[in-house]
Parts: structure tokens; sequence; C-alpha cells
């Protein structure tokens, strides 16, 4: 860890996940495998803000996968650009 940083930690774990800060000021976290999830971030980043949990792509395989393929590795919100 660099010198005048803090690492924080908080529950829960968000599987393959992207950090976002909108021009607004606020922190939003995507995340999941498949089915991406979004939540926004406490002011102090320290944890999720309640009733902000949505989901925002059903099925984010489904571009790069046939339909009637099963995907054995879905589509992750690992990278994120906006």
């Amino acid at each position: 860890m660099k010198k005048g940083r803090k690492a924080t930690e908080f529950k829960p774990m968000m599987h393959d996940h992207s950090l976002v800060f909108d021009e607004d000021g606020k922190a939003y976290m995507l995340y999941g495998g498949g089915k991406l999830r979004l939540v926004e971030l406490k002011e102090d980043l320290s944890g999720v803000k309640e009733g902000t949990d949505h989901v925002v792509i059903e099925n984010a395989t489904l571009p790069t996968t046939p339909k009637v393929a099963v995907a054995a590795y879905p589509q992750k919100a690992h990278r994120c650009l906006k």
C-alpha cells in the first residue's frame, strides 16, 4: 500500500467488480458475472448505500453467445468504460 492511501473492505463481496465515479461525484460499483448489478456506494466508500442494488444487464453473455448455447464463462463487469 502506498503511503497516504487507505485500504477499505466491506460486505457484501462483489465478484468481478468495477468502481465507477460519476460526474456528480457519486461512486458506484458494477459487479457480477452474466447478470450485472449496479450499487451506489456511501460517500466515504465504506459500503453500499441501502436500496441502490439494481440489475442493469440481465444477461451480459447473450450478445457473445448464441441463444441455444450455454456459456461456460459468463460475461463479467470487471471492465467498465463510461
